[in-house]
């Protein structure tokens, strides 16, 4: 029973790893996808024609083409993330889409207001960004300042090894405007080598 379950997850835990969200690819995602794709169809059209050759065009030629184009691009893909990963290449983007930091927002809104927030005045919300170098990081605060915002100071981030840096918005909180707020920081993040690391208030 248990070896039958480790089979399952081993199963589950590769499905998980294909990662089919396209949105998130880096240019190697793609690249890699790209050459899965082409090992996959290629090593499936030369089988195909084999039994085409063989046996003539039939139903089993057809599925034996589906189940191997799956199949070797399923398993080529895996190896292939595997290897540029250990690399050091990414393959997704781990930033998460527009749509869940919207989802997000509106939960932490919710959850500012059921702690008894009155949401109708101005708040100062604390919008968090990280830099893999301090250098990349007085950048983003350098620039922030020149625009008039309020910057903490550079903090450094024990867990990822990297640098922290805090901008204090006041605004009412409604979830346009802190959705704004935030992609306009994140972009000024991005632009200096860094992303946005999510938002609150104290």
């Amino acid at each position: 029973m248990s070896e039958k379950q480790d089979v399952a997850e081993r199963i589950g835990t590769a499905i998980n790893e294909l990662d089919i969200d396209f949105s998130r690819f880096t240019v190697v995602g793609w690249i890699v996808t790209l050459l899965s794709l082409a090992v996959g169809g290629g090593i499936a059209f030369y089988v195909g024609y084999l039994m085409v050759q063989r046996n003539g065009l039939d139903k089993a030629a057809g599925l034996v083409f589906c189940f191997i184009i799956i199949g070797v691009t399923t398993v080529t893909f895996i190896a292939l993330r595997s290897l540029v990963v250990r690399i050091g290449f990414p393959v997704t983007n781990n930033r998460p889409s527009a749509t869940e930091v919207a989802v997000s927002n509106r939960n932490t809104l919710q959850r500012m207001a059921d702690a008894g927030m009155d949401m109708s005045v101005d708040q100062l919300l604390d919008f968090w960004h990280r830099f893999k170098t301090r250098k990349n990081a007085e950048s983003m605060n350098r620039e922030a300042r020149q625009l008039g915002y309020r910057v903490g100071p550079i903090e450094t981030n024990n867990e990822s090894g990297g640098y922290d840096v805090q901008v204090r918005i006041k605004l009412v909180p409604t979830l346009e405007a802190v959705n704004k707020a935030e992609q306009t920081l994140a972009s000024l993040a991005e632009r200096n080598g860094g992303h946005n690391d999510g938002w609150g208030s104290k």
